[in-house]
């Protein structure tokens, strides 16, 4: 079966074009929501101490490629961080 391009832009309208952005983002927030609260579970369970790491950070460098060296945060992962924390 052959697979459509998902990535064809050129074939959308402008309207449709300002309404796939935004569900994406809007699927992406949840879905950065959904991994932060994962996250902090591994982290509360100390899951990653099972692999001989030394913090949740390097299992999630290690495991998710996530940089160490990252540690400058957007305001909207501020703002889901602590709603996770406040949990």
């Amino acid at each position: 079966m052959i697979q459509p391009d998902i990535c064809a832009p050129r074939e959308l309208s402008n309207g449709a074009l300002e309404d796939e952005i935004a569900t994406l983002a809007a699927h992406i927030a949840a879905a950065e929501y959904r991994f932060l609260c994962l996250v902090a579970e591994l982290d509360r369970r100390q899951v990653w101490a099972a692999h001989g790491l030394r913090s949740a950070a390097h299992w999630l460098a290690w495991r998710c490629g996530v940089g160490l060296n990252e540690g400058r945060l957007s305001f909207s992962k501020v703002r889901a961080l602590t709603r996770v924390a406040a949990r």
